[in-house]
């Protein structure tokens, strides 16, 4: 499924100084530094490597949602970031994602998933083909860049309908890509949904939102072709065993939010998504997936995890609370509110979430802090601002701004 029309910025720095993005302290405190400028072009699924040396974004123009992927290298304080370079051949990309180790980038065009390894600063190598079909859906990267899933969507549009596929590829220690195999079949249902039976709604992220794969490559999770949430596990030889089920549905799909938001933890060992009742996870173990346990319950506009897995944030329908919970000794803390946003996009990490609200009444950029163990009072650090993003250690935060058309930052 095509990208182009969806519209999403943000960006994961670990410091700024001047308008330029710089190392973060070692340790940071509570205050934040006034916004500084990031960069003036707007763009938009910006990222950056786990060291915060490595920066890849889809430049953007006109609020196009395609177009060619830059990279930037951090060289050090006294020589700041390097001028941003523009990948040779990603002219039409509508996806891009930047493994945690900064060493390669999955670029997604219109009928085709392609690899980049960077050699050495900010020097990239020729785009590797590694998946080609008539139409693609939703990919993922991990960490190491070494495991690539995508969707094969091509069966859609032939005469005889097959359903779609999810696929991998995994690179080999040399460096080459092995053949791509099937994993599991992939279930397509309509990009409209019903949310609590109160309006028909846009989900901006469909496809990218019902498949995951977790940062170590160690586990993929997706909805199959008959309306089953299932996930698998890759071997040490990249071999994946069959998909196991981890929950069934019977709803209709068509109008019912079955699996969005879905995310695995880092390690793979745990799942969560918004549900038709709620948020629910799962953990993995040994001879399956453990049965699914609710977070929360009632109508959820959005969730996010922790890498971790430690930590979920959420948005409530109805009255547009922001809670967040914690897994202590096994079990869910109670929920406790942050603030409020009308469906926020939530960053969490393990002692920090950012929001913002998809819309102009609630687009101030908000912060919460967990200190000795409470959460802090959101702290409120934007106007007018879309879908901030935190560097790893929560050290930096950055969004796009509504109104001057930058991307801004700051640091603690």
């Amino acid at each position: 499924m095509s990208t182009r029309g969806k519209a999403a910025v943000a960006i994961a720095v670990s410091g700024m100084v001047g308008g330029l993005l710089v190392a973060a302290p070692a340790s940071a405190g509570a205050r934040w530094s006034d916004p500084q400028q990031v960069d003036s072009r707007y763009g938009w699924q910006v990222s950056l490597s786990d060291d915060g040396e490595t920066a890849a974004w889809i430049r953007t123009v006109n609020f196009r949602q395609w177009g060619p992927v830059r990279t930037a290298r951090y060289r050090g304080e006294k020589k700041d970031w390097s001028r941003s370079k523009q990948i040779s051949g990603s002219a039409e990309t509508e996806e891009v994602v930047l493994s945690g180790d900064g060493r390669s980038l999955l670029i997604k065009a219109p009928t085709s998933y392609s690899v980049t390894t960077r050699k050495s600063g900010n020097r990239w190598s020729a785009l590797e083909t590694v998946a080609e079909a008539k139409q693609l859906g939703g990919g993922r990267m991990s960490a190491d860049g070494r495991t690539v899933i995508w969707v094969d969507e091509s069966g859609l549009l032939e005469e005889a309908f097959r359903p779609s596929r999810v696929m991998s590829r995994t690179r080999s220690d040399g460096g080459s890509w092995g053949p791509a195999v099937e994993i599991g079949e992939f279930f397509d249902s309509s990009d409209f949904v019903y949310e609590d039976n109160e309006a028909l709604a846009w989900d901006d992220n469909n496809i990218l939102t019902r498949i995951d794969l977790a940062r170590d490559g160690s586990t993929a999770v997706w909805m199959d072709s008959v309306a089953r949430f299932v996930g698998s596990e890759r071997a040490a030889d990249g071999t994946w065993a069959p998909p196991k089920v981890i929950q069934t549905f019977a709803a209709d799909v068509v109008v019912t939010p079955i699996v969005r938001d879905l995310q695995v933890s880092a390690d793979g060992s745990r799942v969560i998504w918004r549900g038709a009742d709620g948020v629910l996870t799962t953990t993995r173990r040994p001879t399956g997936w453990a049965a699914v346990q609710p977070v929360t319950r009632g109508g959820v506009s959005s969730v996010a995890l922790s890498p971790d897995g430690t930590v979920v944030a959420y948005g409530l329908y109805r009255s547009g609370r922001v809670e967040v919970r914690q897994l202590k000794s096994g079990r869910w803390s109670k929920p406790k509110k942050l603030g409020t946003a009308r469906y926020p996009h939530l960053v969490v990490r393990t002692k920090a979430v950012a929001w913002s609200g998809d819309d102009l009444r609630s687009s101030r950029v908000r912060v919460s802090l967990q200190r000795k163990g409470e959460w802090t009072k959101p702290t409120a650090v934007a106007k007018k601002a879309y879908r901030p993003s935190l560097s790893a250690k929560a050290d930096v935060l950055a969004w796009a701004d509504r109104r001057s058309r930058d991307i801004l930052g700051i640091r603690r």
